[in-house]
């Protein structure tokens, strides 16, 4: 079953690299009655993961400060994950890295690679209540824009109708 605009966000819990570097579980918990932004990317260890991971620790403030927490993913073991976040970024992030190491939320959301046994880089805005409100998924080899998630961020916050290319103000 793929992810759905409008119904919960699957269940999930998920061991993970947490903020302080250490690894932990996160669930649907985890965003403790925030909205969450849940970012699958395919591989740890490669360019445009690492420029997509990057881009989210540098703009990590302005998704804080509109209330979203943050959590990236992929069916990296959470060993993998922690290596590469000693070696790319310093041993730590402030938002954790689920690992999906088993698959099923992938697979559960419609973004498993089968093939390669990675997940496509899937997107998923899920408000304070726990319902998928966006998604949108790329190719292996393109990345997403940050100014693009939080562009969405606004508009659903905003509570009304967004016309194209709407841009809060201010």
């Amino acid at each position: 079953m793929a992810a759905q605009i409008g119904k919960p966000f699957p269940a999930f819990n998920l061991k993970a690299v947490l903020a302080d570097g250490t690894v932990g579980d996160v669930s649907n918990a985890t965003a403790g009655g925030k909205w969450l932004l849940v970012v699958y990317y395919p591989f740890a260890f490669t360019g445009v993961c690492q420029s997509e991971i990057g881009a989210l620790k540098a703009r990590f403030a302005e998704f804080a400060e509109r209330g979203v927490a943050v959590m990236g993913a992929s069916c990296d073991s959470q060993f993998t994950q922690k290596e590469w976040i000693v070696k790319e970024f310093g041993g730590s992030l402030p938002y954790p890295l689920a690992a999906d190491f088993k698959k099923e939320l992938a697979a559960e959301l419609g973004i498993l690679h089968e093939g390669l046994g990675c997940a496509y880089r899937g997107t998923f805005l899920v408000d304070d209540k726990g319902v998928l409100r966006a998604y949108g998924v790329n190719d292996l080899a393109i990345g997403r824009s940050t100014e693009e998630m939080l562009r969405l961020i606004d508009a659903f916050q905003s509570g009304g109708a967004c016309m194209v290319d709407w841009k809060k103000k201010g």
